[in-house]
């Protein structure tokens, strides 16, 4: 019988699980990230996010299972600050009001997608053209698309 020495990657990864299930939050993230198992992923990422790591917030909810989950550790995130939260949040959320704070904050991080979302939600077709223009300077094809066919 031959035995296969471990690879650095198969060493790395049983660190940081080990020091994961000793309670190290950010083993708990880095082991979530580094894993293929999408069961395992789901539960260090839900483990870190429900110790406070800020970071584990929207990961988590890109995993979670069912809408609930997912807004809630989403409005973790934006309430976190964390800025590639917003445009999800804003696009999860059933709150309108909601919504739209949140995808201006999203356009206001430089969030291009969130830009274009935020221009077509807006009523004013003068700030409409101008959000359309920056998410176009930031190089979102749709955008540019929609202004060169005269919106």
């Amino acid at each position: 019988m031959i035995h296969k020495k471990p690879s650095k990657e198969n060493k790395k990864l049983s660190r940081l699980k080990r020091e994961a299930d000793e309670g190290d939050i950010t083993a708990m993230q880095e082991y979530a990230i580094e894993t293929d198992d999408m069961e395992e992923k789901k539960r260090y990422f839900k483990m870190a996010a429900d110790e406070g790591y800020e970071p584990a917030y929207y990961e988590y909810a890109t995993v979670a299972d069912g809408h609930e989950k997912r807004l809630k550790y989403l409005k973790k995130a934006v309430d976190a600050g964390y800025e590639p939260a917003y445009y999800d949040y804003a696009m999860e959320t059933d709150n309108p009001k909601e919504r739209t704070k949140y995808l201006k904050m999203a356009s206001d991080a430089g969030i291009s997608w969130a830009t274009y979302e935020y221009a077509l939600e807006t009523k004013n077709k003068k700030q409409r053209t101008e959000l359309l223009k920056k998410a176009a300077k930031q190089g979102y094809e749709p955008a540019k698309e929609m202004l060169e066919s005269g919106i």
